[in-house]
């Protein structure tokens, strides 16, 4: 094997190797996945995504679809976790316990849709439903011409 090629293959592994670490979420304290915080303008773009996976979510449990009512409350987890990460950049308190509500909501969303339980998906799909509207309350203004403003 020649100096170049054991050097080309040493390259590969490290890239390889650095590749998969920058792939790993880094680790809070405590053992969760930490997120990186969403610009303002992102926050709305996600917070605008969450309405439709909501209302899929609520038509494939009525229509017993459980597999796909499964994505869309893996789609919110997500989702909830990109907005959790957004609140605790910006430190507020009761917006990070909405947030953490609101992705154990879709977790136990996806869970009854797994077990496919029409009843207990409904019920995680009201507390769904509760905690967005009470981070609404709390940190949304509506503006004059209808649109809203992050409090």
């Amino acid at each position: 094997m020649t100096y170049r090629r054991l050097l080309s293959g040493f390259t590969f592994v490290v890239i390889a190797v650095l590749g998969v670490a920058r792939a790993q979420p880094s680790a809070q304290a405590g053992g969760s996945m930490m997120k990186a915080a969403l610009s303002d303008e992102d926050y709305v773009k996600t917070m605008k995504q969450i309405a439709p996976a909501f209302q899929s979510l609520q038509k494939n449990n009525t229509a017993m679809n459980y597999a796909d009512a499964a994505k869309d409350a893996q789609k919110l987890e997500a989702s909830f976790k990109e907005v959790q990460a957004y609140w605790e950049a910006k430190k507020i308190e009761d917006a990070i316990g909405f947030a953490k509500k609101a992705v154990a909501a879709a977790q136990d969303a996806s869970r009854e849709a797994a077990a496919m339980s029409a009843t207990g998906l409904a019920d995680a799909q009201k507390a769904l439903g509760g905690t967005c509207q009470g981070c609404h309350t709390a940190h949304r203004e509506k503006l004059a011409d209808g649109s809203y403003r992050i409090k």
